[in-house]
């Protein structure tokens, strides 16, 4: 038996008991939106926190979620979650599951009274789990997303939680919201010859070529769209 092992990041911002020095002294992005979010504030955007035992028309929330996306970077793209019929009957479950609902936290971002951003998160007794998220490109520099973050990393430190998780995938943005990083190991034990060791080599290929296309298909994406 032979045994393969593949690595993957999950970075995480690592909270304190002090506020006022995380905005001081954090993760570079979370210093800026501090700043987006006020400015977000002056021109009439607006954050609304629905907590999942408060969800009451969770059609609604699934229809905002999904519309939004297909405004987003994210759609026609492998990172895209929420556009199927399938895939949405699948986010109506997980909303309205009752052994999740306690620990489920939806954001969204409103402007001129429509929403650009979602949040979708979960909440430990110690952690907020970042699940998924997306906001309107074509209203990218109101910083919707970032705005979003800042709030839920807020309710997180009033919680008194230790940790904003922003999860598995080692994507740049992720890193200059966060300052500290776990290493997560897949081992898979595997029969000694060339037939064992093809089909290996074929999924390990498989797997970081799905990784490879997100990124490109992300990149340039985010290259087309304004400001970029």
């Amino acid at each position: 038996m032979s045994n393969t092992s593949l690595t993957a990041s999950a970075p995480y911002f690592k909270l304190s008991k002090d506020w006022p020095g995380l905005v001081k002294t954090g993760p570079s992005q979370f210093r800026q939106a501090k700043r987006k979010a006020a400015r977000f504030a002056r021109d009439d955007g607006t954050v609304q926190f629905i907590a999942g035992t408060e969800i009451v028309d969770a059609d609604r929330v699934v229809r905002d979620i999904s519309d939004i996306e297909s405004r987003s970077w994210k759609f026609a793209t492998t990172a895209a979650r929420f556009q199927s019929d399938a895939d949405r009957r699948l986010l109506l479950n997980l909303l309205t599951a009752e052994d999740l609902r306690q620990q489920l936290h939806i954001w969204l971002a409103h402007f001129n009274g429509r929403p650009i951003a979602f949040l979708i998160n979960f909440a430990t007794p110690t952690r907020t789990l970042d699940y998924q998220g997306a906001y309107d490109a074509d209203l990218a520099k109101h910083s919707p997303g970032a705005v979003l973050h800042y709030h839920a990393i807020h309710k997180a430190w009033q919680a008194g939680h230790f940790e904003y998780d922003f999860m598995m995938g080692d994507e740049a943005w992720k890193y200059a919201w966060t300052n500290g990083e776990r290493i997560l190991r897949e081992h898979a034990l595997t029969r000694s010859g060339l037939k064992s060791k093809a089909t290996m080599l074929a999924f390990i290929l498989a797997k970081f070529s799905r990784r490879l296309l997100k990124r490109l298909m992300v990149a340039a994406r985010l290259r087309r769209m304004p400001g970029n």
